[in-house]
């Protein structure tokens, strides 16, 4: 009886180490599921948008009011064993980039080539909430501020976890 006891006990202690140890490697949680998303800001309400519904390559992102339209809509496609993923524009079938590694600058469309500055790792916050943070420059998806109105560029800042940088899905 005590050796059963004796026993139970170490099993329970070494599956706990275990949890323990998983929960310390695994890191942030990634958003890592394929498929067609719109992505809407937390602090304006605004949907992630291609001025316009442009095709044209060099286009820049805005926020806009939602409408579901396709220019409003990404595609995201994870490989196994990766965190990042292209993010692209359903309507024109191109990648956003990141123009820059300088924060506040601009991110646009162009045709997708795989280059770090097209792959976008989405770190899972909880309830469909994301920050979406490109490979190549290290910063974040982030509301501009300007102009005030209906039409909010979308820049790339450093990320701190502000309500600017927080993306519904």
């Amino acid at each position: 009886m005590k050796l059963r006891s004796s026993l139970t006990v170490r099993a329970g202690i070494a599956f706990g180490a275990a949890l323990a140890t998983t929960a310390v490697l695994a890191g942030p949680a990634h958003a890592g599921v394929s498929g067609q998303y719109s992505f809407r800001n937390a602090a304006t309400g605004k949907c992630l948008d291609v001025q316009g519904g442009s095709s044209a390559d060099q286009t820049v992102l805005q926020q806009f009011s939602c409408n579901g339209k396709s220019h409003q809509r990404f595609s995201l496609a994870f490989q196994v064993d990766d965190p990042t993923s292209l993010l692209r524009a359903l309507h024109s079938n191109k990648c956003i980039q990141a123009f820059s590694s300088t924060p506040g600058t601009a991110v646009y469309q162009r045709p997708c080539d795989n280059v770090s500055a097209q792959r976008w790792e989405f770190v899972e916050l909880g309830g469909n909430s994301v920050t979406i943070k490109n490979v190549a420059t290290g910063l974040c998806l982030d509301d501009g501020a300007a102009p005030s109105g209906s039409r909010r560029e979308v820049r790339q800042s450093v990320c701190t976890g502000a309500s600017t940088q927080i993306w519904s899905r």
